[in-house]
């Protein structure tokens, strides 16, 4: 269990930033638009949060796959030890990204539309509006969907599992600890065991969002 809950850090470490930032660049750039394309680009944005997660994952696995999948002549096992915590990583940006985008893009459609006028009358650039004055004023959104995916990277759960079939010596069964939790009682019906378990990785979510929030306090509104 020890090295799933690396894992999961490791993980958290790495995806959490490249999510956000993704997302973030996605918002600003519709925000941004003003064809009217834009609709479709939010929409296409979104559209994988709206695709249940096993759904997604499964269809992730066909492209994964080193024998029917599309990328099956490139000869890289996506599914094997080195590589499969980078395409869950994959798989969880590709489906939660949008949902961050429109939480980050409903923020920038609030701003008042003065401020970029008054920046761009000083000479501001569209990227230094976006860094400098859009950014910043969207901190407490951007605390909000950091918190969302810190909390969706502490309950890893459903990708791996899916995937554990294609190749179970890579994806095991302690490779995170809400799997092990999920096996220890399934499995090997230690219900009491897995039940503490969870107990522990609830008030774990609960500590880790309670002290972001408290370390981002003065950069946001939540308070």
């Amino acid at each position: 269990m020890r090295e799933g809950v690396v894992r999961v850090l490791v993980f958290g470490l790495v995806q959490t930033p490249v999510m956000i930032v993704l997302a973030l660049v996605a918002a600003l750039l519709i925000d941004a638009a003003t064809s009217r394309f834009s609709r479709f680009f939010r929409l296409a944005a979104f559209v994988p949060y709206a695709v249940p997660v096993v759904i997604g994952t499964l269809m992730w696995g066909f492209l994964y796959s080193d024998s029917v999948g599309p990328f099956a002549w490139t000869g890289i096992d996506f599914t094997s030890t080195g590589t499969v915590l980078a395409s869950l990583g994959n798989i969880v940006t590709w489906q939660w990204a949008g949902y961050n985008m429109i939480v980050l893009y409903a923020a920038l459609q609030g701003l008042p539309r003065e401020t970029y006028e008054s920046a761009r009358i000083d000479g501001a650039s569209e990227v230094q509006i976006a860094l400098r004055i859009k950014t910043p004023m969207i901190s407490s959104a951007l605390v909000l969907a950091t918190l969302f995916t810190i909390m969706g990277t502490l309950q890893f759960f459903t990708e791996p599992l899916i995937l554990q079939p294609l190749n179970p010596g890579a994806i095991t069964t302690h490779y995170t600890p809400n799997i092990y939790a999920y096996q220890q009682a399934f499995s090997f019906q230690q219900y009491n065991y897995s039940a503490a378990i969870s107990f522990l990785l609830g008030a774990v979510v609960f500590v880790g969002s309670y002290i972001f929030l408290f370390a981002t306090r003065k950069r946001s509104a939540l308070q």
